[in-house]
Order: C-alpha cells, then structure tokens, then sequence
C-alpha cells in the first residue's frame, strides 16, 4: 500500500497535460452515444406501429407535440447554428 504523501507522477502528468487536439476513438464514441441517447428514447415514448387509424393518429399526435416542444427549446446562436435550451 503507498503512503498518501507519494504522488503517481506519470498519472498526474497525464491529468494535467494539454488535450490532444484530435478526440480520440473512445471521445468520438462516447459523443456519438450522447447524441443518439435522446433519439433512442423518443422512439421508446412512441406506440409499437400499428395499422389501426386509432394508433396512427395517436402516434401522429405524440410526433407532432414531441416535434414542437423540442421547437420551442431551439434558439438560434450568433451564427445561425441551432442550440437546444432549457426552460425551468
């Protein structure tokens, strides 16, 4: 066991260097999985498909109000980009 006072010198080195300008594979991974999560739960929210015009109007009705609450969280930047907001 190491005594508090000793410091993994390589470790901390690491820690506090400057990022590598290139993300690494894991880093794009990890973003990837972070932009995919919301969508992949939105599809969890709606109905299995159905070919009832019952479910295909309530599926159409959730989309549409999903569609615009997300609207109404989108600003636009100094660029034009477009930034997803949160309002408490």
């Amino acid at each position: 066991m190491r005594d508090m006072d000793q410091v993994d010198l390589a470790a901390v080195s690491k820690c506090s260097s400057a990022p590598d300008p290139k993300p690494s594979d894991d880093a794009a991974a990890a973003g990837g999985h972070l932009l995919t999560a919301p969508f992949l739960f939105l599809v969890e929210l709606l109905p299995p498909p159905s070919d009832s015009a019952a479910s295909r109007a309530a599926t159409a009705k959730l989309a549409t109000t999903l569609k615009q609450n997300l609207s109404d969280l989108m600003e636009r930047d100094e660029q034009s980009r477009p930034r997803l907001t949160s309002r408490a």
